[in-house]
């Protein structure tokens, strides 16, 4: 079947609960076609052999109902006997032998085939087929098929006899022609019974799909990405369908709503620098001729507005790249321990004059990553450290591996510490410490956004570890990075 033929495009077109009505019905039938064909022969089989049994029984049984009397003196006829004169006596033949018993016909013979009693269904011309002791065979004679049997029969002072039973196959003919009749009858409703019942379960089973693409629909709609469908309990291929888009919906909801917050953050964020630009340039524009004193002082606030924004832009860059196109930062062989004595050589060089440096640095520690994801990780902890730490104190970075608890001792972890002596976090503010454009204390940012705690965080679940801090406050606080390599 074409993709452009017609009946395939209305297939396409069909729903679901259709095609697997259609398939059902299709697939039924064939079935029900087979094993009817197949039961339609079994039985025509099994009617064989009983027609073919009755017609042996009766032939072996009517074998005693003859006997012969070698006396010229036949006596009065007896009620349910026959008596037939033969050779030097007679015969005598129970009533019973006349009988036509299952459309069953007996015929007694002589041996050269003259029928001296009984009833031969067999036309006459084929009256000369031999006779054969004890074997049922089939005979045609015109368009019609008979079963035939023989037995020999001794009669002491008679000579041989031949007793042979016949039967017309179209009896049995007609016995499988009635069930076939009443097969073909009954086939098309045992078919419609099934199609009804293939489509009253696929409805149900698929009820929730139908309220899949309503919900679909209203959030289409309405863009409300807080529907949520009830499945109830259970674990078929629907359930799960539906609970994997109700987990798909809470997550969409949630990137929606941080996507809010991230447009609301930034609009505010990139508020102030604007203002403050503005308000210099009209303030300029109004005064008319500055002298060069008040004219670089204009520019000078300007300029560490627009720098100021450059850096506020650059780190949502970053930080949008993390989140969403970290592909762009590939994974490689990197010394971890080189890349944090490194960080702290040039933070040192840098802010050596503001606050000490004290490093722990474990030698040789490997890990699969970005060197410059990684890098950026411990520059944020080293400039949050300065950011919030005493002027004149002391910033202490421990860098180490050790066991993750594996009961051989092979797998290990690594774990970065950054540690400041500074004001510390409020136990309120724990929670949302890592949270983005959060910030404990704005008067303390020295200029930040509130994105670098938050790079830290994206950067070491990247790397499939997690971040953590203890703090206490008027004491310090602690960074806690632990990396599985």
């Amino acid at each position: 079947m074409r993709a452009n033929d017609p009946s395939f495009r209305n297939m396409k077109n069909l729903t679901i609960r259709a095609k697997i009505t259609i398939w059902f019905i299709i697939i039924l039938s064939v079935i029900l076609g087979l094993s009817y064909a197949v039961l339609i022969f079994s039985s025509q089989q099994a009617s064989r052999g009983i027609l073919q049994g009755e017609l042996k029984d009766t032939v072996d049984n009517d074998l005693a109902e003859i006997e012969f009397h070698q006396d010229k003196d036949i006596p009065e006829s007896v009620r349910g006997f026959y008596y037939m004169p033969f050779e030097d006596g007679y015969l005598e033949i129970d009533d019973d032998f006349l009988k036509l018993v299952g459309g069953i016909g007996i015929g007694l013979y002589t041996d050269k085939g003259t029928l001296l009693y009984g009833e031969d269904l067999i036309p006459v011309e084929n009256d000369t087929t031999p006779f054969i002791d004890g074997k049922t065979r089939t005979i045609r004679s015109g368009p019609d098929m008979f079963f035939v049997y023989d037995r020999k029969l001794k009669l002491k002072g008679a000579g041989t006899l031949w007793v042979r039973g016949s039967v017309d196959r179209e009896q049995l003919e007609e016995d499988v022609s009635v069930q076939l009749r009443v097969s073909l009858l009954l086939l098309p409703l045992w078919i419609l019974f099934a199609a009804a019942g293939a489509y009253l379960i696929t409805r149900w089973s698929l009820h929730p799909i139908r309220r899949l693409t309503e919900a679909a629909k209203n959030i289409s709609n309405g863009s409300d990405l807080k529907q949520r469908i009830d499945i109830g309990e259970g674990k078929n291929e629907v359930q799960q369908l539906t609970r994997s888009y109700n987990e798909m919906m809470q997550r969409l909801d949630e990137s929606f709503e941080a996507e809010k917050q991230f447009t609301s953050d930034v609009s505010h964020e990139l508020r102030t620098p604007m203002a403050a630009i503005l308000a210099q340039c009209e303030l300029a524009l109004e005064e008319g001729d500055l002298s060069p004193e008040e004219a670089r002082d204009a520019l000078l606030l300007i300029q560490r507005q627009g720098n100021r924004m450059n850096e506020m832009i650059n780190d949502m860059l970053m930080y949008t790249r993390i989140g969403r196109h970290h592909e762009r930062y590939p994974f490689e062989d990197v010394d971890l321990s080189t890349l944090i004595e490194d960080t702290c050589e040039e933070f040192d060089l840098v802010h050596g004059n503001e606050i000490a440096l004290e490093k722990e640095v474990e030698g040789g520690i490997r890990i699969k990553g970005s060197a410059q994801l990684l890098q950026r990780m411990h520059s944020n902890l080293l400039e949050n450290a300065l950011r919030y730490g005493k002027e004149g104190g002391i910033i202490k970075v421990c860098l180490r591996q050790e066991n993750s608890g594996d009961p051989a001792g092979k797998a290990r972890r690594i774990i970065l510490e950054v540690t400041d002596r500074g004001i510390g976090i409020a136990k309120e503010d724990l929670p949302r410490i890592f949270d983005r454009f959060y910030q404990a204390d704005p008067s303390r940012s020295g200029g930040g956004i509130g994105l670098g705690l938050s790079m830290v965080k994206e950067i070491a679940q990247i790397h499939g570890g997690s971040v953590s801090v203890l703090s206490t406050p008027g004491e310090g606080s602690t960074f806690i990075v632990v990396l599985d390599p």
